[in-house]
C-alpha cells in the first residue's frame, strides 16, 4: 500500500479515485503518522461484513457458554416506584418501538 501525505493526496485526489477504482489502495499520512486508508467502496464494505460477522460469531459463543447456567440474578434489586415511573416514561414517549408505534 502507497503511503501519500495529506497535501499530496489532496492535490492527487481525483487520480488517486481512478486508481482506487482500479483496485488500489492508499495509507494518507498527516504530520508522518498514518490517519486514513483510501480503499474502493466495496473493499471497505467487505471489511465492515467481516467485522459484524465476527461480532456475532463472537456472541454466538457467549450465548452457548451461558446455556444451561443459571442466572445470575445478585445485581441491584429494582425499585418498583422508580420501575413504575420508567414504564409512565414509555408510555408518555412514542413508545419503544423505531417507527413510533406504541405495542
Amino acid at each position: 500500500m502507497e503511503s501519500l501525505s495529506l497535501t499530496d493526496a489532496r492535490a492527487q485526489l481525483p487520480q488517486l479515485l481512478d486508481r482506487v477504482a482500479a483496485g488500489e489502495s492508499f495509507a494518507i499520512t498527516r504530520h508522518g503518522a498514518n490517519v486514513a486508508v483510501l480503499v474502493a467502496h466495496d473493499t471497505w464494505m467487505k471489511t465492515k461484513t467481516h467485522d459484524v460477522i465476527l461480532q456475532a460469531r463472537e456472541l454466538r459463543r457467549r450465548i452457548e457458554a451461558a446455556r444451561g447456567k443459571p442466572i445470575d440474578w445478585s445485581g441491584p434489586a429494582a425499585d418498583p416506584a422508580e420501575s413504575d415511573l420508567l414504564i409512565e416514561e414509555l408510555r408518555r414517549s412514542k413508545g419503544p418501538y423505531p417507527d413510533g408505534r406504541e405495542e
